[in-house]
């Protein structure tokens, strides 16, 4: 398991929001470029591990931020 919020707290939101985008950018294009040359299994294993990496992080920094937003005065 992977404290992606605790982190988001301590590294900064904003720079695991990020990464966490570009994780998941980067997997949906060579996703598509696996799909399109029918690549080899241990690729798709390795494509789909960068997936759930970076919905891990993107989700982890918007817990963190929508925690920490609401503001109750």
């Amino acid at each position: 398991m992977v404290p992606t919020g605790v982190d988001a707290d301590t590294h900064g939101r904003r720079v695991f929001y990020l990464f966490g985008a570009v994780t998941l950018l980067l997997s949906i294009l060579l996703y598509l470029i696996l799909w399109q040359m029918q690549g080899p299994f241990l690729a798709w294993a390795v494509v789909l591990i960068l997936l759930g990496l970076g919905f891990t992080l993107l989700g982890g920094a918007t817990e963190a931020w929508l925690v920490d937003s609401p503001r109750f005065y």
